[in-house]
């Protein structure tokens, strides 16, 4: 997945993985587009031994428009 460190405009790529281990342990990332508000990125753990995936939450309603977010 790609993103963007806001503070310093460096673009780079981590593994989902990477991503939902960096928001556990303390992280914060943010969905942007243009014309749209910034919304959070969530981990959401679906328990039973599945796997953690990333989820937004645009005012305070699970949305899954990571899914329409360009694939670099």
């Amino acid at each position: 997945m790609r993103w963007v460190l806001q503070s310093s405009g460096k673009v780079d790529q981590s593994s989902r993985q990477s991503i939902v281990s960096w928001i556990e342990e303390g992280g914060k990332a943010f969905v942007e587009e243009p014309g749209a508000p910034r919304v959070e990125v969530r981990v959401v753990d679906p328990g039973a031994g599945r796997a953690m995936y990333l989820q937004t939450y645009a005012d305070g309603v699970k949305t899954n428009n990571l899914l329409h977010l360009p694939h670099d």
